[in-house]
């Protein structure tokens, strides 16, 4: 490549062309291979960023700040010699001067062809390669680098479904409000489903240390996945308008689950301001001063001692405490009054208590607030993960194994924009060569034949030999358990939940029937070799007949 600037705007511009045409071809990827969605998005973020850099470098080279441009558009125009212009002193690396000449502009073309023969000719020598001029080569790098880095974890299953044991594990040590039972979490499973119910945890656990740091360790992993799985979106402005829509929430006291909480603040905070006008001792000012003080007084806020309580009950017990009385003694002997006219100070700390206690609970509803938004987000990575758990919960060993060798064996090729799909016009179901199956073998099993299952959710199996196959899978068995039944033998082609109840009403009474009851079938034999059973003989001889 040339030295020259239009020779370096030239060779951005095609840059920024073969990397639309890679960019093309990462869409496409996109489009064919669904299960690499976020692969895709990788690579389309990284084209999108590389075309940012070279169009700001072009405008760089058009804003021609160090007037380059416009000497060479000069002696392209024959309006300048080569020889005296300080590109060629430039390529050249000469400082030498060279004798005055008229400007030429065919001598100045032949210069330029020899500076061009020789620039690619060092090329060649040096072997230089231009790896941006190959589309087909930008979009094969990038996706080789992305799928030899590791952006989920295992559990994560590429972007599937979440990895939250590590907040759950943070909810296990957090003792009290497990213990509180406000939360009806027995699992990690439970866990998905009850985590975001703030609004059932009260104050006084909020307010701890321990809630801090597992609400933000929520937080930060949602913000986290959110991020891996959309890089294509603008997040610090998704965070902005959420913190938006928080605080107008807020204001407006409509913050669920925090309505009565910002609605006592608010009460709380219409303190008259009478510090600035303490020296007014007039008689409407020392009403309104009392009246301030008995507000103080009946609040949580404790006038003798200048502490604001959190709770009624403990500010209660605090009145009866040594301190307390001690302050209180303090106070009545500076004054006759029982009543005093709160000070500036007073009314400054009760300001600032209130203001203190406002900032606390808003900066815990933020972040709750920031994890439903979330959690709405990712509402479909959730219920894929509990489906997820839900199945390995009914696999065994053997068949996890099986099922991650499977998960190993997947390689998705990538599709060729000339490739077309294969012919299929009677819908009949894939081989595993990627082709449509003989339309006789799809005869021959059955597999137009659509059969539900209400236990499993309606789900629907085609042929005969899947749908004899589901009632040992996980999605049948976890059905039966909800339904509290046995997944045995006895229930193998019910498909109907009312049927399946009534099968095991049915298979209890005929049990109980077979069981051994002693009170009827236990004999006895009294002392004249008279059978009898057990409930008769005891009767019998507690009246003292036998």
């Amino acid at each position: 490549m040339s030295n020259t600037i239009l020779e370096m705007i030239r060779s951005k511009n095609e840059e920024i062309e073969h990397l639309e045409k890679a960019l093309v071809k990462a869409i496409a990827f996109k489009e064919n291979n669904s299960r690499e969605r976020v692969t895709a998005d990788y690579i389309i973020k990284r084209f999108l960023e590389e075309i940012q850099k070279k169009s700001c470098e072009i405008i760089d080279l058009n804003s021609d700040k160090d007037g380059f441009k416009k000497e060479e558009i000069d002696i392209l125009a024959g309006n300048k010699n080569y020889l005296e212009s300080n590109l060629n002193l430039l390529n050249s690396g000469s400082s030498q001067t060279t004798q005055k000449k008229a400007p030429d502009v065919w001598y100045n073309f032949y210069q330029k062809l020899r500076e061009i023969k020789l620039t690619n000719k060092r090329n060649l020598n040096t072997s230089e390669v231009n790896e941006n001029t190959n589309y087909e080569k930008l979009f094969n790098t990038a996706l080789d680098e992305l799928n030899s880095k590791t952006i989920f974890t295992s559990e994560e299953s590429k972007g599937k479904s979440l990895d939250l044991n590590n907040v759950f594990l943070k909810f296990l040590n957090f003792k009290k409000l497990r213990e509180s039972n406000v939360l009806l979490i027995n699992d990690y499973l439970s866990f998905l489903s009850e985590f975001d119910k703030f609004y059932l945890i009260p104050l006084h656990l909020k307010r701890t240390n321990r809630y801090k740091d597992y609400t933000s360790a929520m937080l930060e992993y949602f913000q986290e996945f959110f991020r891996k799985t959309n890089p294509l979106l603008d997040h610090n402005e998704i965070e902005s308008k959420l913190r938006i829509g928080f605080e107008k929430e807020w204001k407006d006291g409509t913050l669920v689950g925090w309505e009565k909480i910002i609605k006592s603040l608010k009460e709380d905070n219409s303190l008259p301001d009478l510090i600035e006008n303490k020296n007014n001792d007039t008689a409407e000012e020392n009403k309104n001063n009392q009246d301030l003080n008995k507000e103080i007084v009946s609040s949580l806020f404790c006038v003798p001692c200048k502490k604001k309580f959190s709770n009624e009950s403990v500010f209660e017990h605090h009145k009866n405490g040594k301190l307390h009385l001690k302050n209180l003694e303090k106070m009545e002997k500076e004054s006759d009054d029982l009543i005093i006219p709160p000070s500036n100070d007073i009314l400054a700390e009760v300001l600032e208590s209130r203001v203190k206690e406002e900032e606390i609970c808003k900066e815990i509803a933020v972040i709750e607030y920031l994890i439903l938004s979330y959690r709405e987000f990712l509402s479909n990575y959730i219920e894929s993960t509990k489906n997820m758990i839900r199945k390995k919960q009914s696999m065994t060993f053997d068949e996890m194994e099986a099922d991650i060798i499977d998960d190993k064996e997947i390689d998705l090729d990538v599709v060729d924009e000339e490739d077309k799909p294969n012919f299929n016009p009677k819908n009949v179901p894939v081989g595993w060569d990627g082709k449509p199956i003989p339309y006789w073998l799809y005869k021959l099993h059955g597999l137009g034949n659509e059969l539900k299952c209400e236990i499993c959710g309606g789900a629907s199996y085609w042929g005969r030999k899947a749908f004899e196959r589901h009632f040992s899978e996980w999605r049948h068995a976890y059905g039966m358990k909800c339904l509290k039944i046995p997944n045995t033998i006895h229930f193998k082609e019910v498909t109907g939940i009312e049927d399946a109840l009534r099968l095991h009403q049915s298979l209890i009474e005929k049990t109980k029937k077979k069981d051994f009851k002693p009170d009827v079938e236990e004999e006895f034999e009294d002392s004249e070799g008279n059978v009898l059973n057990k409930k008769m003989y005891v009767d019998l001889q507690r009246q003292g007949l036998l």
